[in-house]
């Protein structure tokens, strides 16, 4: 039996995922949180052997920085990610801490359940996010510029972007001109609008 302790915002999904999973007879539901905020206390007092968590918390805390938290405390404890609004950083970002898995919510409980099932046997699940639509012949944008991009929508300056990310200033001009080629727009704060209002990055997890 894989015991889950389950970290999700939404009452209504909590409720059918606890269903799903309890009637499968695989999978315990030991516990349920909001938010990531007691994720820690409650792991060490549950003992769950895997986590399933939102990377939007109830309480604006960052599943994801939760989960490396989780990850580094509890090691073997499987930690699996999803969002209900996937942005394009969520899934490679789970997969650099640590998780074991990471997929969109919008999927049927079926297909969550197959996942559960794929991750508890050892293996690992990553469901890529939404990627930005790029003009054809250009390439998708980098994992660097992924990150350079959540500072931007965040409204930084370029300055503090590069002394967070331990870069230099011209690093970070030369990437924000390249998102800018890749994507038509003329200056970054046009690009900040345009991916916060279409979903792409959500920076405040």
């Amino acid at each position: 039996m894989v015991r889950i302790l389950l970290v999700e915002p939404v009452a209504s999904l909590r409720e059918a995922i606890r269903r799903d999973l309890s009637e499968s007879g695989e999978f315990e539901i030991v516990g349920e949180l909001p938010g990531a905020r007691d994720a820690i206390s409650a792991c060490e007092l549950l003992q769950p052997s895997m986590i399933l968590m939102d990377v939007e918390s109830r309480d604006g805390i960052s599943g994801i920085d939760k989960a490396k938290e989780l990850h580094e405390r509890f090691p073997a404890v499987s930690i699996v990610l999803c969002a209900l609004s996937p942005e394009i950083t969520y899934s490679e970002r789970s997969k650099a801490l640590g998780a074991k898995g990471y997929f969109n919510l919008s999927c049927d409980l079926s297909e969550i359940f197959a996942y559960l099932q794929t991750i508890s046997r050892g293996d690992s699940v990553f469901i890529p996010s939404k990627s930005f639509p790029a003009p054809v012949g250009l390439a998708e944008f980098t994992s660097r510029e992924k990150e350079i991009l959540r500072h931007i929508c965040r409204g930084e300056t370029t300055d503090t972007t590069a002394r967070e990310l331990f870069i230099s200033e011209n690093t970070v001009k030369f990437h924000k001109k390249n998102m800018l080629l890749k994507t038509g727009f003329s200056s970054c704060a046009q690009l900040a609008l345009y991916m916060l209002s279409k979903g792409f990055c959500n920076p405040l997890y």
